[in-house]
């Protein structure tokens, strides 16, 4: 099918004639000489060049000429009028016409501009689906840029240089969105690279690595992480980036260190528990003769040392139980010298028993703390030093306690260090936020039931 043209004149007569010279070169050609006849054609909007005056009868249809063209880019007007009136359409119609033809119009110039109207049709065809092509790639891009943020692991993509090209908004969350950092800078903290860094082994030979890593987010907290990295070839098939993707472990890292402190834990209490009952049987013992032989010292001894034994077991089984159950802590909003004042009304007892002098220095206006007061108090009750089994007790502790002290301050996002002289004494320092920290992730801890 040919490319079809619309004659808009009032002169049916000079329009046929146009008809019979434009049909020789195999156009598809129709007349609209009458309003009515026009506003059909143009309802229809089956023509792609438009040959018209600017004048149908008495209306002036620049107007509707320009709405033509503004609504289908496709068509191309060419105007068609006396010289009488060519200033005055090129005025009323400006860019919206192809061209301005006085008429009659000479047949070398309706050549070149139909032509000319044929190749402006044929460039916005393909404008057209050019922009169909690209509003659909970019429409692609959007759903890879979605999936690239949407995926729950951390994704950068770094140069030969190791600096940052790309990272998707989990990255950008906890290691900052800077462009064109290093990468050992932007979640290592570090000022020189990595030793073994996977990123630089895939670019010198394109193969996919995996390591386990240590990351620092730019508020200073540090994760377990496992990469994996990926190349990024170029058409000439060279490495020109390398996709590095990590996968936050720290949870599952930190179970781990529970279930293997619990295993230790059990391993470790196992014999002390055998040592206890093995005791409370002597203790049994000396009971049952210091019965038989009726002497009240040896009972009294016997008693004391198998009461002694009980709580010993009663104790290392509640400690047991701190460390293996679990809730999220209970903040609330206290005083903080009342909440001080409320911990050393119950450590004062076992401390005058000691012959251990508590002084208080601190302020009555501390202010509101945000805290679980359960558990802070049994860290500060409890506090030593910082591994589950040390003990300054000899026989009479099992260490277990210290080490839930320092969980206790750390889940509340605060800090605890000691400096220790032997035969001076020591210090210990515990920093904790006064109001609950929202950067950091409330785990699971050990009940108080």
């Amino acid at each position: 099918m040919g490319y079809q043209i619309l004659i808009v004149d009032n002169d049916r007569s000079y329009a046929q004639a146009l008809v019979a010279y434009l049909e020789r070169h195999q156009f598809q050609v129709i007349i609209a000489s009458t309003m009515d006849e026009f506003s059909n054609y143009i309802e229809k909007n089956e023509f792609d060049i438009l040959l018209s005056d600017i004048t149908l009868g008495k209306t002036d249809i620049s107007g509707i000429l320009k709405e033509i063209k503004i609504s289908n880019k496709l068509i191309e007007i060419i105007i068609l009028v006396d010289s009488s009136s060519l200033d005055s359409a090129m005025d009323k119609i400006n860019k919206n016409a192809l061209a301005y033809l006085e008429k009659p119009v000479n047949k070398k110039s309706l050549d070149h501009n139909i032509a000319k109207a044929l190749t402006m049709i044929s460039l916005n065809k393909k404008l057209g689906k050019y922009s169909q092509k690209l509003a659909d790639l970019h429409k692609a891009q959007n759903i890879f840029q979605d999936l690239f943020d949407q995926v729950p692991s951390y994704i950068s993509v770094q140069d030969k240089n190791l600096r940052i090209t790309a990272s998707n908004k989990k990255f950008q969350r906890d290691f900052g969105n800077e462009l064109g950092r290093y990468c050992y800078e932007q979640y290592k903290h570090r000022t020189s690279p990595c030793i073994k860094c996977p990123v630089k082994s895939t670019f010198a030979n394109g193969k996919s690595y995996n390591t386990e890593e240590i990351v620092t987010s730019k508020l200073g907290k540090q994760y377990n992480v496992l990469t994996q990295t990926a190349p990024i070839y170029n058409d000439d098939n060279e490495i020109t980036q390398v996709m590095e993707i990590s996968t936050n472990i720290t949870q599952i890292r930190e179970l781990q260190d529970h279930l293997s402190s619990l295993g230790m834990m059990i391993g470790s209490m196992s014999h002390g528990v055998k040592g206890m009952l093995t005791a409370l049987d002597g203790g049994i013992y000396q009971l049952e003769t210091g019965i038989e032989k009726n002497d009240m010292k040896r009972i009294i001894r016997a008693f004391h040392n198998t009461s002694e034994m009980s709580n010993k077991i009663k104790k290392m089984v509640l400690e047991i139980l701190y460390y293996a159950k679990s809730r999220k802590l209970q903040y609330q909003t206290l005083d903080g010298f009342e909440l001080i004042q409320s911990i050393l009304s119950t450590v004062n007892p076992l401390a005058e028993s000691k012959r251990v002098k508590i002084k208080l220095s601190i302020s009555p206006s501390l202010g509101n703390l945000e805290i679980d007061p359960t558990w802070f108090q049994a860290a500060l009750a409890q506090e030593k030093l910082f591994t589950m089994f040390f003990t300054s007790k000899g026989s009479k502790g099992t260490g277990l306690g210290l080490f839930i002290a320092h969980r206790v301050i750390e889940n509340h996002g605060g800090t605890i260090s000691i400096n220790s002289k032997l035969g001076k004494g020591s210090t210990f320092q515990i920093y904790m936020p006064r109001v609950k920290p929202s950067n950091i992730n409330i785990l699971d801890f050990p009940d108080n039931n």
